[in-house]
């Protein structure tokens, strides 16, 4: 009777032992697998969970875009920022701003030298460097400079808001194929605020743990930056001004 109990109590404490120690393996396992090695912001495996999204939800947060002073961008991309958007926002800019470029050339071209016209393809890394810096170099800095002043934000965040703010110059550069000077320089500035007001209407929140000082040394630079956007884009690429020479 006695090795019957004894039989049977084995394996109820067994079990027993089994279900306390399930939450803390659980537990182990799960923090395993959310952890990030101190090196592995360097590694791709890191960065493929931000290339984790839907067709869908990338044509939702261009359309959102469009409306610098609406928080429904920053509802949506809440703990789910992308990177897939804004780096085909910003491929797709390159190129349209390239062939626009050239675009403008042929069309600024008098009617006798129009066998002379040859494809400028040198528009296509200095797009590709105006692009990538403001997209990709100046929300780094801006968020590097806002965390030396207590911000939480991270730079995933910011890269998604300033590459999503982008998507406005597309239409922009076809516009800016209509060969008037003023007109260009009003289109060109008016895809570089509201690229402006989007930015900062979806850092408002971090900006607003910020001193006087501190934001006005925030606002400073990044409307330093935006003019320079605004400047590069329209005499780099859109100068009707520019002689074209065989």
């Amino acid at each position: 009777m006695t090795t019957e109990m004894k039989n049977l109590k084995e394996p109820l404490i067994q079990a027993a032992i089994a279900d306390i120690a399930a939450p803390t393996i659980q537990k182990k396992k799960k923090k395993k697998k959310d952890e990030v090695p101190l090196c592995g912001i360097l590694s791709l495996k890191y960065y493929r969970q931000f290339f984790k999204i839907t067709s869908a939800d990338v044509g939702t947060r261009i359309k959102y875009a469009f409306v610098p002073f609406s928080n429904k961008f920053a509802e949506h991309t809440e703990d789910s920022a992308d990177l897939w958007g804004p780096f085909w926002i910003q491929t797709t800019l390159i190129f349209v701003l390239a062939v626009c470029a050239n675009i403008t050339r042929f069309l600024k071209i008098k009617t006798e030298k129009l066998d002379d016209f040859k494809y400028e393809l040198n528009f296509v890394p200095a797009a590709a460097g105006a692009v990538y810096f403001f997209g990709f170099i100046y929300p780094l800095l801006l968020t590097l400079l806002m965390k030396c002043f207590g911000s939480k934000g991270g730079f995933i965040q910011t890269i998604c808001v300033m590459g999503y703010g982008m998507v406005v110059f597309i239409p922009v550069c076809f516009l800016c194929l209509i060969q008037h000077d003023k007109l260009q320089w009003a289109l060109v500035g008016y895809g570089g605020i509201n690229s402006a007001l989007f930015l900062f209407n979806n850092l408002a929140n971090d900006m607003r743990r910020m001193n006087q000082s501190q934001r006005f040394v925030i606002l400073a630079f990044a409307f330093a930056v935006q003019v320079a956007l605004i400047i590069t884009f329209k005499l780099k690429f859109f100068d009707i001004f520019f002689a074209y020479k065989s």
